[in-house]
């Protein structure tokens, strides 16, 4: 008995294998290559998508984007690796007619087309809509931070700037008292009188830097001075460069919109993640709740999510074509502002309510347990008081009920505030937001739901694809790399769904 043998490497044959046949029917990427073949290129702006009529051939986009999207479907996003899998890889040398692009092509393929790569997603996303899996009645809304490609030192604030302008300043001082040792015109000064003015001795530093590095290198021999006032003159140079990098950094952030300055990726923001902060972005995903399909995604700069609802709710409403929407999200969306929006766009909101009162906690009294009777437009305390409209805010967004009269005789004033009096602010559309939280009340469920389908594609995207960190900088950029991630996700749920073979007959 022998091992199982196989053929020579020297071994020829008469008729040459076909390469069709290493790839068979149920293989994802017959699929990739039906669905991307059936895309219009022209009408999604893709770059080449019409011939030049001069110059170089370039490679054709079709052939470039189906190699993206099998490197995310199998894992794969560096230019370089892709461009390894496309010179030892069946499956890519069949989806790419044996085209082999370089590294710097198939990078600069994303880059020149980062818009056209987000309309890919929503072009499937409709795809699947036409094919059932997406019923486009019930959504939920969830966001993560993903880091950029950017450090987290290389990250500014006003605060942030400060802090560093000043250490350096206190090494600098300390670096400036050294040197003052050696002057023996400070020699019998006592060193508590001295006063070091940095910005003085900052520009008589300037006069010296251009020539001190040459000094030093040519007279080294003849130099007295110690190896240790040496070493702090080079100090003082770095530390000089690096305040007046800190002080250009400073009018950035003067300038800048929100008060941050990213050096490495200028659209990155400050954030904090689950653990710590870090540098990154805020990707929003909305997930379909009949398959858990992803029915639309965005990538943001925004730190919380809280503004985030609405705008998310009614992009997805137009994509899928729902005539009534359900969204669910969890209590850090929650805005009196983005729920209103939604009402008036017809979308039903279940978003917990964010408590901020400490009221509870200490046995006391709260909102709820205040009446509102809208016939009298009064507010009914725990005491059977009223309590009448006093003002409104400017901008009209509140109202404001209260009776003072009332509370200085209320015999339970202890247990409701400890201040003179209790005033209740109320929404100028607070029967929205009542509305919307007797609407959760009615699904206990809800939240379960929501959790059931949102944390899924992010732990997908996170532990399977291992995408915790953006390969690209700019907002475009990395929203082309989670719409590849989006519709890597959603292809492998189509397929455990349908099938291969069923999907490609849809879309033939």
């Amino acid at each position: 008995m022998d091992y199982i043998q196989g053929d020579s490497r020297e071994q020829t044959v008469l008729f040459p294998e076909c390469l069709d046949d290493y790839v068979g029917e149920d293989n994802p990427v017959r699929l990739i290559d039906a669905f991307v073949d059936r895309l219009d290129m022209q009408w999604l702006g893709f770059r080449f998508a019409i011939l030049p009529e001069t110059g170089r051939p370039p490679y054709n986009p079709l052939d470039l984007l189906k190699l993206y999207i099998y490197g995310y479907f199998y894992h794969v996003r560096s230019s370089r690796n892709l461009m390894r899998e496309a010179r030892r890889n069946i499956e890519v040398m069949w989806l790419m007619k044996r085209v082999q692009p370089d590294f710097h092509s198939i990078s600069r393929f994303r880059k020149r087309n980062k818009r056209p790569l987000q309309r890919v997603f929503r072009e499937f996303t409709k795809c699947l809509k036409g094919l059932g899996l997406i019923g486009g009645e019930t959504v939920a809304i969830d966001g993560s931070k993903f880091k950029a490609s950017n450090a987290l030192n290389r990250s500014y604030n006003a605060k942030i700037v400060s802090r560093e302008i000043q250490k350096i300043d206190q090494q600098i001082a300390r670096y400036f008292k050294e040197l003052s040792q050696t002057d023996k015109a400070e020699k019998d000064m006592p060193e508590d009188d001295r006063v070091i003015d940095i910005e003085a001795k900052l520009k008589q530093l300037d006069q010296e830097v251009q020539g001190l590095d040459i000094a030093m290198s040519d007279q080294q021999d003849n130099e007295e001075e110690t190896n240790e006032t040496k070493s702090s003159e080079r100090r003082l140079i770095e530390l000089k460069k690096r305040r007046d990098l800190l002080q250009k950094i400073a009018v950035m952030v003067e300038e800048s919109a929100d008060g941050q300055v990213c050096l490495t990726d200028p659209d990155a923001r400050r954030m904090k993640g689950s653990r710590n902060h870090l540098v990154g972005y805020n990707a929003q995903i909305a997930v379909d709740a009949k398959n858990s399909l992803i029915a639309h995604l965005e990538v943001t700069q925004a730190r919380a999510d809280s503004r985030q609802l609405s705008r998310m709710a009614i992009r997805t409403k137009e994509i899928v074509g729902a005539g009534k929407l359900t969204v669910l999200a969890d209590r850090g969306y929650f805005s009196n502002e983005e729920i209103l929006a939604c009402h008036r766009a017809d979308i039903m909101t279940l978003v917990p309510k964010q408590e901020h009162s400490t009221s509870r906690k200490r046995g006391q009294f709260t909102k709820a347990d205040f009446t509102y009777t809208p016939e009298e437009d009064v507010y009914l305390c725990p005491a059977n008081e009223k309590l009448k409209l006093v003002n409104t805010s400017k901008p009209q967004k509140w109202k404001y009920y209260q009776s003072i009269k009332a509370c200085k005789r209320c015999a339970i004033k202890n247990l409701c505030c400890p201040s003179v009096f209790r005033r209740i602010g109320r929404y100028i559309h607070e029967e929205v937001i009542e509305k919307a939280a007797a609407d959760l009340k009615k699904q206990p469920q809800a939240m379960i739901m929501r959790k059931k389908h949102v944390e899924h594609p992010f732990g997908f995207l996170k532990q399977s694809l291992g995408m915790r960190e953006f390969l690209s900088r700019g907002l475009d950029n990395v929203g082309a790399e989670m719409s590849l991630a989006g519709l890597s996700f959603n292809l492998k749920r189509a397929i455990k769904l349908l099938g291969v073979r069923t999907l490609i007959s849809a879309m033939a």
